[in-house]
């Protein structure tokens, strides 16, 4: 027994036409998922090479750094060449041209001034740390000083210690000076370029 509306189709020829437009809609759906699955294929492949090119640019921005970044020392350095300028008549005259760390923890500073006298003058200054920081502030302890040949008093040095904690929480400039040449004329300074010359 068939109903009236399978006549009318069979009749009609709209049940063939309704299973094409069956077929086409299922065959576009199917392109239409592959398009997708390619589109985020190709929006990953895209991350992927942003993320890859970010990295090698922070990577190469780091290595710049790293290699033009003036090397600094540990806050010892800041605690000698502090008490440094306080001790010199004219600390705007300081030229720190070498640091040395040597194995007893001592800290040799070779500096360069202008005395009262109106000389030239390079001298080392000696600061031996304590291998135990401070056990009440866990600081640097100071155990000797020397400037030169002279030893500075103990009780100047122990009155100093008490202000490294203000020393540490606003360090001075660590950076260290460059290396001095080999070639001691290159260590010499051409002090015609700062002559006027006068032509008679």
């Amino acid at each position: 027994m068939t109903t009236k509306k399978e006549e009318v189709l069979e009749e009609t020829g709209l049940e063939e036409v309704q299973t094409q437009e069956e077929e086409v809609t299922g065959t576009s759906l199917g392109s239409l998922a592959e398009k997708i699955k390619e589109e985020k294929k190709l929006r990953k492949k895209k991350k992927v090479k942003r993320m890859l090119l970010i990295g090698f640019f922070l990577l190469f921005a780091y290595l710049l750094y790293f290699l033009f970044k003036p090397f600094e020392e540990s806050i010892n350095y800041g605690i000698c060449k502090t008490f440094l300028e306080l001790q010199v008549f004219y600390p705007h005259t300081i030229y720190i041209s070498e640091v040395q760390r040597l194995r007893s923890g001592t800290m040799r500073i070779w500096f360069s001034r202008i005395d009262p006298f109106g000389e030239y003058r390079m001298t080392p200054f000696e600061c031996t740390f304590s291998p135990q920081p401070n056990p009440a502030t866990g600081m640097p302890v100071i155990t000797k000083m020397r400037m030169g040949k002279i030893e500075i008093s103990p009780e100047i040095v122990k009155q100093y210690n008490h202000a490294i904690p203000w020393i540490v929480q606003n360090p001075p400039s660590l950076v260290l000076p460059g290396k001095l040449p080999d070639d001691i004329k290159l260590l010499q300074e051409d002090v015609n370029v700062f002559r006027k010359i006068i032509v008679k």
